[in-house]
């Protein structure tokens, strides 16, 4: 699952809203920018009941959604738009070289696997937001059985189910990237701890679906963690790792 002290806590109430596509040409992004919510995407989407219905056949769905016409989700954003959504790098993962001028570093595109609404395959998960809902005492079996006392946590996530992910993929069962650029020493020293991924790309069907996941106890750990919420369908087209204070694209990675 995610890292609760790396996900993003985004509240709509004070973070710029993403009212229009990205650009995925830019050299460059506005200082502090936070991308689309993902959370707010979701809602957008479900207004407007793109998820198959289990008793439309596959020509019938793919009909209605091209009677829709590409419609808007908020703003001037539409369904087949751009989107970026922010995610933080761990300090602990990045290194700089100061003989190199070089600025290294890795991050998990995707984690946890996730059944697709049609039942047909296994996707990989990107958390973005989490919110803790509740702590509570109970009972629960290990992976091996056994049933122990635990104290449960509930959360509510909004995700990213990536499409592609095994394109993205350099080795098999490895979901990390690396990055790598240069960068002079003083400006290094700064943007260290502001380094962050965009997960640039598109929604494609089913757009949307639950989102449900467990953290079983185990003997060193006696507690039990549930996720549930929802998870965009997103194709994943490039990773930008940036400055979030001032704005500026160091690298951009492609499958």
């Amino acid at each position: 699952m995610s890292d609760p002290d790396f996900v993003i806590r985004l509240n709509a109430g004070n973070a710029p809203r993403a009212l229009t596509a990205l650009d995925d040409k830019l050299d460059a992004l506005h200082p502090s920018y936070t991308g689309h919510l993902c959370a707010e995407i979701a809602a957008d989407v479900k207004k407007l009941r793109l998820s198959k219905d289990e008793f439309e056949s596959s020509s019938d769905y793919q009909s209605r959604i091209a009677q829709m016409n590409n419609p808007v989700l908020h703003g001037q954003l539409r369904l087949s738009d751009t989107l970026a959504f922010v995610h933080h790098i761990r300090p602990s993962d990045v290194n700089y070289d100061a003989d190199k001028s070089q600025m290294t570093g890795s991050f998990l595109f995707a984690g946890d696997q996730q059944l697709s609404s049609d039942k047909t395959q296994l996707l990989r998960s990107k958390i973005l937001e989490e919110t803790n809902t509740g702590i509570s005492k109970g009972q629960a079996r290990t992976e091996s059985g056994i049933s122990v006392h635990v104290t449960r946590y509930a959360y509510r996530v909004c995700a990213l189910n990536i499409a592609n992910t095994r394109s993205w993929q350099r080795n098999k069962h490895d979901y990390r990237d690396k990055f790598s650029f240069n960068i002079p020493a003083d400006e290094a020293r700064l943007a260290k701890g502001r380094l962050k991924t965009l997960f640039v790309g598109r929604l494609v069907p089913q757009f949307i679906q639950n989102y449900d996941g467990v953290i079983s106890p185990t003997v060193g750990s006696m507690s039990e963690s549930t996720y549930t919420g929802s998870a965009l369908v997103f194709q994943l087209e490039q990773i930008w790792i940036y400055n979030q204070v001032t704005g500026r694209i160091y690298q951009k990675i492609m499958p």
